[in-house]
């Protein structure tokens, strides 16, 4: 038996920030919560997440259960959803049986007694489970999230790739386009850098990442040279419009994170 329910805006922003990443997704339920890795389609990037059971405002999960969805049905199915106070309940219950082909969905609106009631049919998605490495990384600091959206949607208009430069107490970036070339220094009094060290990024890339800025007040962004670059948005509790400034760089916390080779110099 898997039933929950969550706050509707908290899922549909989940899966905004999914769309131009990954199509079709696992949730790996079980009774510690729901687990998700996808990769994109040219396997650059690499998407997680973790919901553990707080986030919720009820969760049940008797045995594991893997609920195949396609991205663009869960944001069809949550377009009725348009404040935090709306709350949407999942089940794969059909009466007292378990439905392994459909996810229920009833979308309620606790100030107008409303409900909608949807059937979502589940998919067979065949994904390759990732090992994601565990070790330290050399830079991490947390920055203003939809401050940093911006700036990502600035360097977007001008260039197609960014230089990003981690320092002791600040995160630098820089891109050069045609005629153009800019710099922004971040000051991150939390940063810790164990080395100092830049690498390009596809802009592209980060611009879809940081759509998961209405999430969270801050991200935290962790670096390690020659490895994949690490976003995380920590997941808000019930009754939260957006994630508070809290510690983030653990596995504890209910997020959303996603991964990103640098680009590989071909000179």
């Amino acid at each position: 038996m898997f039933e929950c329910s969550l706050d509707g805006l908290t899922l549909k922003r989940i899966f905004e920030a999914l769309k131009d990443t990954c199509t079709e997704v696992n949730f790996v339920c079980d009774a510690d919560g729901c687990t998700m890795q996808a990769m994109d389609d040219s396997h650059v990037a690499l998407v997680s997440t973790n919901w553990g059971v707080d986030m919720f405002h009820k969760y049940r999960c008797d045995s594991q259960v893997t609920l195949g969805l396609s991205v663009a049905t869960i944001l069809k199915a949550t377009q009725p959803v348009k404040t935090n106070k709306h709350i949407v309940h999942l089940s794969t219950l059909k009466g007292t049986d378990e439905d392994e082909e459909v996810l229920h969905i009833a979308i309620e609106d606790p100030e107008r007694t409303d409900t909608w009631h949807m059937e979502v049919a589940l998919l067979s998605v065949v994904q390759e489970r990732l090992r994601i490495p565990d070790e330290p990384y050399a830079c991490v600091c947390t920055v203003d999230a939809k401050e940093f959206q911006e700036l990502l949607r600035y360097i977007h208009s001008i260039a197609e790739s960014v230089r990003i430069r981690g320092e002791k107490d600040s995160l630098v970036l820089s891109a050069k386009g045609e005629n153009l070339s800019v710099t922004r220094v971040i000051h991150a009094p939390d940063m810790q850098c164990s080395e100092v060290f830049e690498q390009d990024f596809a802009v592209r890339y980060l611009s879809n990442f940081v759509k998961g800025a209405s999430l969270c007040e801050r991200l935290e962004i962790a670096m390690t040279h020659g490895t994949p670059m690490r976003f995380t948005f920590p997941l808000p509790s019930p009754g939260q419009q957006s994630a508070a400034v809290m510690s983030i760089d653990s596995d504890e916390v209910s997020s959303l994170r996603f991964y990103v080779a640098p680009k590989i110099d071909e000179e």
